[in-house]
């Protein structure tokens, strides 16, 4: 049997928590229609589905077993089984499509990633970045990788601004400590790609709320 939980917003590792009163993509950055408050799907297909709202279309994303799910108008947060202290995020980005990764868009990408720091951590320079490693479905895509030294087990982040319309960008987030850095991102990015338009008639209960 499959399960899906929705969990109170809660830190394990992740990202900087978004502020109580979030500066919203639309007045710190572009407008968007894109909602990430996580509904539920029809399963005709046998996977656990998830869809979110974007004006008048709908998005889904098919979930892996027992996975742990939060989220809000702006970002949305998922934990997988075994993985239970790692995290994975989709959250609305304050930039656009319109300002390419490029050299003179770069540091202020750079700049929006470095907020984004597990909360207690300061942000060291990027270990590591990768150009359009999100190349599926026609995306474009930057990656920022930062490495955190804790005693006994270092944590990884990686931060990328996926664009995945010529108007819509999202920021994916992983963090894990260093020894599931890895599995985390391939359940995460698996995830990711299983996103796609929902046909309405594929609905089956209105929201997990």
């Amino acid at each position: 049997m499959k399960r899906l939980f929705l969990l109170p917003a809660l830190f394990l590792l992740g990202a900087a928590p978004s502020p109580a009163a979030p500066a919203a993509p639309a007045s710190s950055g572009p407008a968007t229609t894109l909602d990430f408050t996580p509904r539920r799907a029809g399963d005709p297909d046998g996977f656990s589905r998830i869809y979110f709202n974007d004006g008048g279309k709908k998005y889904t994303v098919s979930l892996p077993y027992n996975t742990d799910v939060s989220g809000s108008r702006f970002e949305v947060t998922f934990r997988f089984e075994n993985l239970r202290t790692s995290s994975f995020t989709l959250k609305l980005s304050p930039h656009s499509p319109e300002q390419p990764f490029d050299e003179e868009n770069l540091p202020a990408y750079r700049q929006t990633a470095a907020t984004l720091a597990p909360p207690g951590m300061q942000a060291p320079p990027a270990q590591e970045e990768k150009e359009n490693p999100l190349a599926g479905n026609g995306w474009t895509s930057h990656r920022i990788i930062s490495t955190y030294q804790l005693p006994g087990n270092n944590i990884r982040q990686s931060i990328t601004f996926l664009n995945l319309t010529p108007t819509q960008q999202i920021i994916v987030i992983v963090t894990a400590f260093e020894n599931e850095f890895e599995r985390t991102s391939q359940q995460g990015e698996a995830l990711l790609h299983s996103w796609r338009s929902l046909p309405e008639g594929e609905l089956a209960t209105p929201s997990l709320n």
